[in-house]
């Protein structure tokens, strides 16, 4: 935020944004050659967890077309695709907990995507899979560069809340 004047507690300020469009067919046809600093920062992953992940995250992409509703939908071949399929995947198979307090906490030295997702497995089906709001985000990240989509885990950014009698979104801290 640019202010002519220093901004504090209780003042109260707006600002305008504009979301832009996000086209589809375009976005399934961006470029997956990036500069050498994309891939060297933004594909890390630990070694110890990369084989699972990677196979774990790749079968669900590879087994897309079984999951759809179509049960004949096509495979998913853009970056775009399979980041849509995958985030959609995570909202739709693992949940956040009802009573946070009852949670499990990632064991020490363990590690949060792994956790995430496989905690749960052979396990009675009382164990409930997922997990706080940064931990699907941080596992979405580690899957999408399991399979060699550059991802970047960003915070601190909310969309705000709807004001209908403005007409804009709402944002504080």
């Amino acid at each position: 935020v640019r202010s002519p004047v220093g901004l504090q507690q209780g003042l109260t300020y707006t600002v305008v944004s504009q979301v832009p469009f996000r086209d589809r067919q375009l976005l399934d046809l961006a470029t997956t050659k990036y500069p050498q600093a994309i891939p060297d920062h933004y594909l890390q992953i630990p070694a110890t967890i990369a084989p699972k992940l990677q196979k774990y995250t790749q079968d669900l992409i590879d087994n897309s077309s079984r999951q759809q509703v179509g049960k004949n939908s096509p495979a998913l071949t853009s970056n775009y695709a399979k980041s849509l399929y995958l985030a959609q995947y995570l909202k739709q198979h693992y949940r956040l907990p009802a009573d946070p307090m009852a949670l499990d906490r990632v064991p020490d030295g363990g590690d949060l995507a792994s956790w995430f997702l496989f905690r749960c497995e052979g396990k009675a089906t009382s164990c409930q899979a997922g997990g706080y709001a940064d931990h699907f985000v941080t596992t979405y990240t580690m899957m999408l560069r399991s399979i060699g989509i550059p991802a970047r885990l960003i915070v601190g950014f909310d969309s705000g809340r709807f004001n209908p009698f403005t007409g804009f979104y709402e944002v504080s801290n």
